[in-house]
């Protein structure tokens, strides 16, 4: 039926009616709907997606890596968080990732999708999304000598989205300098902005996969039902 003929057949009624199934045929075409599972939901737990953590400050000593003197895990909700606590006279800094060694099965047209929620975010605190590349054996880690860190700033409490291309296996230089790119990290930069400290900063949910969004069917009740809205593909 055209737009002309519900008009006619059925007034102003009619062409409501056939904007809301046009609208709805248009959503069928492009995406799907599903209950999201507790394997998906288990795959947004912070702690777990950004199982890694490495701080810098004048109290931190040698020990760099999962040392937790800043990032902490703290359950809220019966979920586990990043609690971040950072004070300005320790000029410390946090870095809360994920290794990926190979190339992961569910990327979105070379792309990761990462998504996290922020809670208790000041504005002058500095957190950033970032993307390190490297070069060298499985348990090698050779910063990429171009574009090693690629990044974006996150600018406020909420949900946030961040969709970089992949680049491993792709081989930079010429000649002699030639190197293949073989891991990557995805993770989130934290640090304190001047004369400031960072307090009780939370990230509430890190989701690191296939490519969705989701709608919390039970908002304010629960955390444990909740719609998956997919894109299809082309």
């Amino acid at each position: 039926m055209s737009l002309d003929s519900a008009f006619e057949i059925f007034g102003i009624p009619g062409i409501v009616l056939f904007g809301v199934g046009s609208l709805a045929y248009y959503f069928h075409q492009k995406y799907s709907i599903e209950l999201a599972s507790y394997d998906f939901l288990n795959k947004n737990v912070a702690t777990k997606t950004l199982n890694n953590i490495w701080e810098e400050g004048n109290n931190i000593g040698e020990d760099h890596y999962n040392s937790y003197n800043y990032g902490k895990s703290k359950k809220i909700n019966n979920q586990s968080v990043w609690n971040i606590n950072i004070p300005q006279n320790e000029n410390g800094s946090l870095y809360i990732y994920r290794n990926f060694t190979e190339l992961p099965s569910d990327l979105d047209n070379g792309k990761y999708f990462f998504r996290i929620s922020v809670k208790n975010l000041s504005d002058d605190t500095i957190i950033k999304f970032q993307k390190k590349r490297y070069y060298g054996k499985l348990d090698e880690w050779n910063c990429t000598k171009y574009k090693f860190i690629y990044e974006e700033e996150i600018c406020k409490n909420g949900v946030h989205y961040f969709e970089p291309n992949t680049s491993i296996n792709e081989i930079e230089g010429d000649g002699d300098d030639k190197q293949t790119i073989t891991k990557e990290q995805l993770g989130i930069f934290i640090k304190p902005g001047t004369d400031s400290n960072i307090d009780n900063l939370i990230i509430e949910e890190a989701y690191i996969g296939e490519k969705c969004w989701k709608i919390n069917l039970l908002p304010y009740l629960s955390n444990k039902y909740y719609l998956l809205i997919k894109p299809k593909a082309e």
